[in-house]
């Protein structure tokens, strides 16, 4: 059963990529959607066309994104005869030194803006976001695929050290303001006070690792011994306060997972200071340049904080490598899903000996993940736009992205862009969305980062949706106010001035 448990590491792995497959906490379609008034969470500086907006209760804005940046189904099998068998050699030659498997979500429960004195608006949001993260180097991922043979007689770090996992959970309240400063400059702000659900993230995660080569006549021949130096901390505010870390993680998937999720959260123990800052500029009648920077902040962590570790022994453990797809399937007989994923975890727990630590530790402080947003606007007519951004996460020099897009109205009240985003080293990232008004009904859709039109070759995958209601819509678009001319007053010249269209 052990056996079958380690084997279906991989399966889940896999199973998880071939319908998902990127890091980012946003898509990319709804910076060049300049109808819908979820746009100014790119940009606070983003000046909405309402004056008055309002999202229809949980579905005003709801976005999901699941990422994997180390399988495809065509890289992870092959095909014999009549059925599919894994192909360890084209999972490994698509890995990087690091690689990140996970999903991000959020969800608005409330959103509404309203405009003062038309050159002041104002936006207020509730919502929850959150996170899951696990990062697994090639040398891991090399060993589970291939066995341990690359490894033998090698004692050291190599080849399951370095892996980690992140988790968080939060729900946030934000309050916008937008300001037009002059006729070409707009700035604007976002101050979101956050409450903590959950977190758990890797402190460390040392493993030494040695396999014997045979020649010590003290060992069995090509006996595995593990020494894990591993440790975490965590916090579940939702949870009842007897709860120890290693119960949620043993039980994450039938206790954690659907309170984090759906149950409300009535304290604010965990608190914590996110900001969102922007502006934009009007070059010239075509060209619009706009720069934010979002999530700078933390969350302190002091409800129900946790630290698990390992109690770092040299263990004999076995080990047999992952072997023919079909054959693990067939082997779990009746065995289901979520009890493959508890009895792995409760394997993973055994392996690295986890234990809770008698600890003074009493909170700890998560930053946020700050990223920045540089985009350019070029209006080749009133209705077609041709828009670049650039987005990356601070300090995090591989998630970088370059999109362009092309956006076209099609009246007043109907929106499109398509674009194509490179990521990281992927050139090919399709996207593409639409706004429709209905009088003062709005709904929007996007959908990006797919990386193929054949979906056996996805390596990421963006959904966001929501319906608005919008009132006292002009026509000013904050990314495309053209010069229009004023025949009247003329000045000495003789030369019409200049004004902004309103």
């Amino acid at each position: 059963m052990k056996r079958k448990v380690r084997y279906s590491l991989l399966c889940i792995l896999l199973l998880f990529s071939s319908v998902t497959t990127g890091y980012a906490q946003r898509g990319y379609t709804m910076n060049f959607l300049s109808l819908v008034p979820q746009q100014n969470k790119f940009n606070p500086a983003y000046y909405t066309r309402y004056g008055v907006y309002v999202g229809i209760p949980m579905v005003s804005n709801v976005q999901f994104q699941v990422f994997n940046d180390a399988f495809t189904i065509n890289r992870a099998f092959i095909q014999r005869l009549d059925t599919k068998l894994i192909d360890p050699v084209g999972i490994i030659s698509g890995l990087s030194i690091e690689n990140n498997i996970g999903l991000e979500f959020n969800m608005d429960f409330l959103s509404f803006g309203f405009k003062v004195r038309e050159h002041n608006q104002f936006h207020v949001g509730f919502g929850r976001e959150g996170y899951f993260n696990a990062l697994l180097t090639k040398s891991t991922l090399s060993l589970l695929l291939t066995g341990s043979g690359n490894f033998l007689g090698e004692r050291g770090t190599n080849a399951l050290s370095g892996n980690s996992f992140d988790m968080s959970i939060y729900d946030a309240l934000s309050l916008g303001y937008s300001r037009e400063v002059n006729e070409r400059l707009s700035v604007g702000g976002r101050l979101k006070f956050l409450s903590g659900i959950a977190n758990l993230y890797t402190v460390r995660s040392n493993v030494e690792l040695f396999i014997d080569d045979g020649h010590d006549p003290n060992i069995v021949p090509y006996t595995r011994f593990i020494k894990p130096d591993i440790a975490l901390n965590g916090s579940f505010s939702n949870l009842p306060r007897d709860s120890s870390l290693l119960y949620v993680m043993r039980n994450f998937q039938s206790v954690a997972l659907e309170s984090l999720l759906t149950a409300p959260n009535p304290t604010f123990n965990n608190f914590g200071i996110g900001i969102d800052l922007g502006a934009v500029y009007q070059v010239s009648e075509y060209v619009t340049l706009a720069a934010s920077v979002h999530d700078i902040g933390f969350i302190n962590w002091n409800t129900g904080v946790q630290r698990i570790s390992s109690q770092q022994r040299e263990n004999p453990f076995v080990f047999s490598g992952v072997g023919q797809f079909s054959d693990i399937i067939n082997d779990i007989d009746g065995l289901i899903i979520q009890d493959i994923f508890t009895a792995l975890v409760d394997s993973l727990i055994d392996y690295f000996q986890l234990q809770e630590v008698d600890t003074t530790l009493t909170s700890y402080r998560s930053s946020l993940r700050t990223s920045y947003n540089l985009s350019f606007f070029y209006n080749v007519t009133d209705n077609d736009q041709i828009g670049v951004m650039w987005n990356s996460k601070l300090g995090r020099r591989k998630y970088n992205a370059l999109t362009i897009a092309y956006t076209r109205s099609l009246g007043r009240g109907f929106q499109i862009c398509i674009n194509n985003a490179i990521i990281n080293n992927n050139a090919f990232n399709f996207g593409g969305g639409f706004v429709f008004n209905v009088g003062a009904l709005q709904l929007y859709a996007v959908v990006d980062k797919i990386s193929s039109f054949n979906v056996v070759d996805w390596r990421a995958a963006n959904v966001q949706f929501g319906i608005n209601l919008g009132l006292n819509r002009t026509e000013k678009d904050p990314n495309k106010r053209r010069l229009v001319r004023d025949f009247t007053p003329r000045d000495r010249t003789g030369y019409v001035n200049d004004r902004w269209a309103w």
